[in-house]
């Protein structure tokens, strides 16, 4: 919602100027998940608001289940990365939910602001 996404492809772009965003591999790591993030209205609309207007919507950003509502942050990042031109062939969602997977990831919403250390590694297959 704060263009992070967008500002971190923009920088690594310009580390090396004959990259293009189609040249990007991008991994999206584990995250709070849909059936887990349960928003209010006004997070709903922050987040429908980053969402690009041009890119067609892998998934609904929001899932309404009565009078609540879930965010998906999966698709709206792969919705941006498809706006800054990365090929969504080359976008791989590694999955994992850190609120609903306590055995292996800690979570500040779901731990009540306790917090312990994660680390992620992406390397190619193979």
């Amino acid at each position: 919602v704060a263009g992070v996404l967008p500002a971190a492809v923009r920088a690594l772009l310009a580390l090396d100027v004959r990259s293009r965003p189609g040249d990007l591999l991008v991994a999206v790591g584990p995250h709070i998940r849909v059936a887990a993030f349960e928003v209010g209205e006004d997070v709903a609309a922050q987040i429908a608001a980053a969402a690009p207007t041009g890119v067609p919507l892998p998934r609904p950003l929001i899932e309404r289940r009565g009078s609540r509502r879930y965010a998906n942050l999966a698709a709206l990042l792969h919705a941006q990365m498809q706006d800054l031109g990365v090929q969504l062939r080359h976008i791989e969602d590694v999955g994992g939910c850190t609120f609903s997977e306590p055995e292996r990831f800690f979570s500040h919403r779901r731990d009540d602001g306790r917090t312990g250390r994660q680390l992620g590694v992406i390397q190619p297959r193979g």
